[in-house]
């Protein structure tokens, strides 16, 4: 099973790149109102391979999908549809399709693998810079020109982080209006997981997101191989695994965060949160 999930994940990955170049060939639609958060035909070819792609293992009953494009997903938010299946699958076809549809490079394809609803698996592939991170269930790797003849891996190891060090601290919208803190410089790109990804380099102090479950899905099991944990920012409990409290569960929002959370190393967590305040 594990070569078989290796297989898909890596597959869907590939092709959503190949959607994407396509897309930009031919010319990226935007196929619903502008001022509406976009959706192209990429999101929607993307879409369509994955569940093609993993119906049949869906079809045993052990896998399930939470695809953003599905119009459905809000009616797996269930106890028994998250804990009956071993495997669930967690996939943005495109995060930050905005910036895809701007010409602007800061976009991804993310795909996450959660066994026993813990982070297992996971492909963050960004086509504009050609790199992908992913886990296969063990080690975590960055692939420069992945699925090319140029392609190179290299492992990822646990990173050092200073937060008084001189990188930065990435931050989702809405965290100046509830916190404050003296750590500083923040910046904010499109993908979420651009924040989550570059840390594994050690590119920045801290990301705090609150966003989709498939938003950070496919990063969760790299950062966990990079020496990275994740917090609930108001509790300052590790998160460990998914669950239904973590998310809304509203019907426009079902998957979507409750509360702000931390991502840094468990060194520095506990000096991060004494330099936290709640406005």
């Amino acid at each position: 099973m594990e070569q078989e999930l290796i297989s898909k994940l890596l597959d869907i990955t590939r092709k959503a790149g190949e959607i994407i170049k396509e897309s930009q060939q031919e010319g990226i639609q935007q196929l619903n109102p502008i001022g509406q958060s976009p959706i192209t035909q990429a999101d929607i070819a993307i879409s369509e391979y994955a569940q093609q792609s993993l119906k049949p293992l869906i079809e045993t009953g052990n896998h399930l999908l939470i695809d953003e494009e599905d119009k459905k997903n809000s009616l797996y938010f269930t106890d028994t549809f998250l804990n009956t299946p071993e495997y669930i699958w967690a996939i943005d076809p495109v995060d930050a399709t905005r910036d895809l549809v701007m010409g602007t490079p800061f976009y991804a394809v993310t795909i996450g693998i959660f066994k026993n609803k813990k982070p297992y698996m996971g492909a963050v592939y960004f086509p504009a810079f050609g790199e992908l991170y992913w886990n296969d269930g063990q080690k975590s790797f960055l692939v420069t020109l992945p699925f090319t003849d140029s392609e190179q891996h290299y492992q990822l190891n646990p990173v050092q982080i200073d937060l008084n060090g001189n990188q930065f601290m990435y931050t989702s919208a809405g965290f100046w209006k509830n916190y404050k803190t003296d750590i500083h410089p923040s910046r904010n790109f499109g993908a979420h997981c651009f924040h989550l990804m570059w840390m594994c380099k050690g590119w920045g102090k801290a990301t705090i997101f609150k966003n989709k479950i498939w938003d950070f899905a496919g990063s969760w099991a790299v950062l966990k191989d990079s020496g990275l944990k994740l917090y609930n920012l108001e509790t300052q409990e590790e998160i460990t695994e998914i669950s239904l409290n973590l998310f809304e569960g509203i019907e426009r929002n079902p998957w979507g965060l409750n509360d702000f959370v931390l991502c840094i190393t468990e060194q520095e967590k506990d000096h991060f949160f004494k330099r936290l305040k709640k406005i």
